[in-house]
């Protein structure tokens, strides 16, 4: 199905009852939104270092960065990462987030929709592996700690944002997804609670001519797996 779709997509599958993983065309791809799961990741680790407070403010900038993908306020989160509130400064410390969990395929270098914040010929990055590896950790409650991860958890599983992975699921099936999308990539990784088995789908596209399109194949793969596990 990849192979007959325009354009350069990538999928990560793990049962995670059996620990199955399907991986294809696994390397580098641009982020859109996806990079706000690895803000979140790093604004939890500071929070649980007390380098960071946790106050209503940053919960409410959580909860809207997640939530309904606000790109001002994943900004405010990395800034908030900084002493002096520098958004060049809080995009190092996610990125020593990031690797310090192992990301290999995974880097912030521009802000979210703020031309002021980007860098020219950059776009921020990560892979269909790597943002099903992060899903993996908060579903087993190993990132940042147990109580963190099931914060994550509850931030992804209110997401507002639901017409790709979600779907292509059954209206009774629980799901907790995180999207992107830019002019010409459409993306999503998602953590599926279904009877026969729990899993984590992760779908990344780009040079895409048509997104709509795309979304249509985002749905279709998506009950294609669902089927497949439950059928």
């Amino acid at each position: 199905m990849l192979d007959s779709f325009a354009g350069d997509w990538g999928l990560y599958l793990k049962n995670l009852k059996t620990g199955e993983v399907i991986s294809i065309n696994e390397h580098p791809m641009e982020s859109a939104s996806l990079i706000k799961l690895y803000i979140m990741g790093t604004v939890y680790q500071h929070i649980a270092d007390g380098t960071l407070e946790k106050t209503e403010t940053i919960d409410r900038l959580l909860n809207d960065m997640i939530t309904v993908s606000d790109n001002e306020s994943s900004n405010e989160l990395v800034r908030s990462l900084s002493p002096t509130k520098d958004h060049s400064e809080g995009m190092k410390m996610v990125n020593e987030f990031i690797q310090k969990n192992g990301f290999k395929n995974t880097k912030q270098v521009n802000g979210l929709a703020d031309p002021s914040l980007w860098v020219e010929n950059a776009v921020n990055q990560t892979s269909p592996a790597d943002c099903g590896k992060l899903l993996e950790k908060i579903y087993k409650g190993k990132l940042v700690s147990h109580l963190a991860s099931r914060s994550m958890e509850e931030l992804l599983l209110n997401q507002e944002i639901t017409y790709k992975i979600p779907a292509g699921l059954p209206e009774n099936v629980t799901s907790a997804n995180k999207t992107g999308e830019v002019s010409n990539s459409e993306n999503d990784a998602a953590i599926v609670y279904s009877n026969a088995c729990d899993y984590i789908l992760c779908i990344m596209s780009t040079d895409l001519a048509a997104t709509n399109s795309a979304v249509n194949h985002i749905n279709s793969l998506s009950s294609l797996i669902y089927d497949y596990f439950n059928d």
